[in-house]
């Protein structure tokens, strides 16, 4: 009687045997044989769940998606005062990168390899997840200018928009640069310490805080 199958644990061993072997090469560099030989499998075995290599590759991306959604469905849901909450989601958001670090450098470059490809979802959902958590960011600033918080004189979507940033920025060092952990987790306290002197150089009076 033939074995029976998890399909499920298959299909997470071939995404494992791509991380390694996009990570080790690059993803525009690394040919399905390479994946079957790093995972053991044939290359018949990976066709029968992934069709083509992007189908692989959007995979992997979607396991990182899946990711930071769940941070910006916590930041949603948070009943923190704003600026609380812009720390936590940024914190949440670079030590998930952390975690997910073999995936980074295959995301940043799959991201760059699929800005001049129209059939491609990939970008298209970088851009909708950035576009989405920057206006998650925005209404905390906003609310926290409301409640006399954070200064009302600051341009809110600028100050968003500059967040975001510069957490991909982190990310970005620390995934293709090969920053040592200790160094990343001291850059990562140094921003938040950044952002916390930021969000408070523009708070208007302490009393309207407590108010």
């Amino acid at each position: 009687m033939p074995r029976k199958v998890d399909h499920n644990r298959r299909r997470e061993e071939i995404l494992e045997a791509a991380l390694i072997a996009f990570t080790r090469k690059g993803y525009q560099a690394t040919r399905m044989r390479e994946i079957a030989g790093q995972g053991g499998f044939s290359k018949a075995t990976i066709y029968h769940y992934f069709k083509t290599r992007e189908r692989l590759i959007h995979a992997l991306f979607d396991r990182l998606a899946q990711h930071y959604n769940v941070q910006l469905r916590l930041l949603n849901e948070s009943t923190a005062r704003p600026r609380e909450q812009i720390r936590q989601a940024m914190r949440s958001l670079l030590e998930t990168g952390a975690r997910l670090r073999p995936v980074l450098p295959v995301f940043f470059e799959m991201i760059c390899s699929d800005r001049e490809s129209d059939s491609s979802g990939s970008i298209h959902w970088y851009h909708n997840w950035q576009h989405r958590m920057e206006k998650a960011l925005l209404v905390r600033i906003e609310i926290g200018q409301q409640n006399g918080e954070i200064d009302p004189h600051i341009q809110a979507a600028t100050l968003a928009h500059i967040l975001l940033a510069n957490m991909n920025g982190l990310l970005f060092q620390y995934g293709l640069n090969h920053v040592p952990e200790d160094f990343f987790n001291a850059q990562l306290q140094t921003y938040l310490n950044m952002l916390d002197q930021t969000l408070q150089a523009h708070s208007l009076d302490s009393n309207k805080q407590n108010d």
